[in-house]
């Protein structure tokens, strides 16, 4: 008799080095998750894996993620994308950032308004799910 592996459920947990993030990362590593935390500061994602990998015993991940920078996103989409193996099943956008000077990234994207805007995480997201078959289907209804 053959055995069948069976795959964790997979979640992308964006800001996941602290707060609400953090939290969300823990008890989704906690009900057995395979969890990628996402973000811009890797020594920060990265000493948040190391207090997280107790409770994530499916696997807890950093990667840098910078969403003023279109490079980085397209390198995110380009590392996690075998990673996943064909699956995401929870997507978590916690990121935020605080400041109380204008800032502007080398794409021209103003930091606070780009890091909340919605629709740019949306089109991050829709890249990664449309290169991912059981997330996207070109015919209208299918799923």
């Amino acid at each position: 008799m053959s055995e069948t592996k069976i795959m964790p459920r997979t979640a992308v947990v964006t800001g996941g080095n602290s707060g609400v993030g953090f939290a969300v990362a823990e008890a989704l590593g906690k009900k057995g998750y395979k969890v990628w935390i996402v973000g811009r500061n890797t020594e920060k994602g990265m000493a948040a894996v190391a207090r997280l990998r107790p409770n994530c015993p499916a696997g807890i991940t950093f990667l840098q993620l910078d969403v003023m920078l279109f490079s980085s996103i397209e390198q995110f989409i380009r590392t996690i994308k075998p990673q996943l193996g064909g699956r995401l099943d929870a997507l978590v956008h916690s990121m935020g950032t605080v400041g109380t000077k204008r800032k502007v990234s080398a794409d021209g994207l103003e930091e606070v308004m780009r890091c909340r805007a919605t629709g740019h995480i949306k089109r991050l997201f829709f890249s990664l799910y449309r290169r991912i078959p059981a997330f996207y289907s070109p015919t209208p209804g299918a799923a």
